[in-house]
């Protein structure tokens, strides 16, 4: 998918950070095991150089975090996993540790949460536009109109591709650069919804958009007027679900 992420969620983050402890947790372990020092320069040179095929590993596992091809990134996250785990235990038939038995069951079980985070986190709508670069007709079939706005002036026109509680995908009308932070008007069933967003995600063809909606309210924002929760509400009991409108 020729998508630009400018956004990264907190969980991306989060497994970012992971990653890189999962490197600290090995190290502790070679330090351990030859009862040396944080602060031995040798041992850090000579870990790096027998270990260079899983420091590759972890290195294009934090790379892949940044890109939404989740097939490659689950694929290198559990091996990064795997390969800590299957160093600790072989680390611990060598010289079992009970502290590096339950660091390890922590780590598998943290290891479990995030992965179930990132499924959840990579399936949102503003990653996922619901059309190809290759496709011959425009999207969906039922088109619900959308206008982009900033500082009050218009900047594009479109329709949602996709769309769920935390925000949308917009395919544009005519391809325009857009950055930062927007409002999105939607249209339909005579009315106009109207949310605060910024732009997380972009098709290289700069004709779609993913928006994460804002919906901490502000001083000056008129609290009574129609935003996207009223919206996802009617359309929610409506049934309308955007698989069901290509």
């Amino acid at each position: 998918m020729n998508l630009k992420l400018y956004y990264r969620s907190p969980v991306i983050w989060n497994i970012v950070l992971y990653i890189i402890l999962s490197l600290v947790f090995i190290y502790f372990q070679e330090i351990y095991r030859h009862a040396s020092s944080i602060l031995v320069k040798e041992l850090f040179i000579s870990f790096v150089k027998n270990n260079i095929y899983i420091l590759s590993i972890f290195i294009l596992t934090i790379l892949s975090m940044f890109t939404v091809c989740k097939k490659l990134t689950n694929l290198l996250l559990i091996s990064s996993i795997s390969l800590t785990s299957i160093l600790t235990v072989m680390n611990l038939m060598n010289e079992f540790s009970k502290f590096s038995l339950i660091i390890l069951f922590i780590y598998l079980l943290v290891a479990f949460y995030l992965i179930q985070f990132y499924n959840v986190d990579i399936k949102e709508s503003y990653y996922n536009p619901l059309f190809g670069k290759n496709l011959l007709f425009d999207p969906m079939l039922k088109q619900i109109p959308v206008k982009i706005y900033k500082d009050d002036n218009e900047i594009g026109q479109g329709y949602l591709t996709n769309w769920s509680e935390e925000g949308c995908f917009i395919y544009l009308e005519e391809p325009t650069l857009l950055k930062g932070k927007v409002e999105v008007m939607v249209s339909y069933m005579q009315s106009e919804f109207k949310q605060k967003a910024y732009i997380v995600a972009a098709l290289k063809g700069k004709n779609g958009y993913g928006v994460k909606f804002q919906f901490n309210s502000k001083k000056g924002e008129n609290l009574n007027s129609l935003g996207w929760k009223q919206f996802y509400e009617i359309i929610e009991e409506m049934g309308l679900k955007p698989e069901l409108l290509k």
